[in-house]
């Protein structure tokens, strides 16, 4: 008896697929989210018009900005792009492209969503009213390894939610498949 119970406890081990590394101190992943999501409100965006002094965005266009949620614990993100347009106090006018994609491993329970993302790059061109482009490249040290938020989801929907600075920045995803 005691053979059989360790056989079908190596069978349902085989059978399990690997979950990805701990990511926030846990592996669990909440079924909810597992799928392809397109974010549909950005948080940040609505943060940094509020915020943001001696700059007035005038315009953000997104393109790609999704994210990949895999049931065995895995991400990936869209290759995005985003374009900000904007004025500042002093009557100079800009544009910023950013470039980049982001992978690694996630884990969602008990109301808080953990992305843990693997080293990578960003690419971003700066100009400004006098028409000087600066292009750089660099470490996608930007995003933090650990990014912990509160989330909630159902059906085809979830938000996320983080505090910043006495505000609230909440981000809103639909799902695409």
């Amino acid at each position: 008896m005691l053979r059989l119970t360790a056989a079908f406890a190596a069978a349902a081990l085989l059978a399990t697929p690997a979950l990805a590394a701990d990511c926030g101190g846990s592996h669990a992943v909440d079924r909810c989210m597992v799928g392809t999501w397109q974010m549909t409100k950005n948080g940040m965006q609505e943060w940094m018009r509020k915020h943001v002094r001696k700059f007035s965005v005038t315009s953000v266009h997104a393109t790609n900005n999704t994210i990949t949620l895999h049931a065995d614990g895995t991400f990936a993100t869209g290759a995005s792009t985003a374009t900000v347009e904007g004025h500042g106090s002093s009557g100079m006018h800009g544009s910023a492209t950013m470039s980049g994609q982001s992978s690694g491993t996630w884990s969602a329970a008990d109301g808080k969503f953990n992305l843990c993302a693997r080293p990578g790059n960003i690419d971003t061109t700066l100009t400004t009213s006098g028409g000087g482009n600066t292009t750089t490249s660099h470490a996608q040290t930007a995003l933090p390894a650990l990014s912990t938020q509160s989330y909630a989801c159902a059906g085809d929907a979830f938000t996320t939610t983080r505090e910043m600075r006495g505000d609230t920045i909440t981000s809103i995803y639909s799902k695409v498949k």
